[in-house]
């Protein structure tokens, strides 16, 4: 079992700046995440919410 001071719970947008923020500090931490790191957004080219909402301002645009 390995003991540290810091758990950092996900590798998303919070986690990875929890992360930048922690190691300023100590180097004793873990990074507990399944699957990849990084935000959808940064991963894939796009935020799924941010279409939704560009979606939602489209057919209000829509005429008729």
């Amino acid at each position: 079992m390995r003991h540290v001071h810091i758990a950092i719970l996900g590798a998303g947008t919070a986690g990875l700046t929890a992360l930048s923020q922690v190691r300023k500090h100590t180097d004793d931490f873990v990074i507990i995440n399944h699957g990849p790191y990084g935000t959808t957004c940064a991963r894939v080219g796009f935020c799924p919410p941010c279409c939704s909402g560009c979606a939602t301002t489209a057919m209000r645009a829509w005429p008729g």
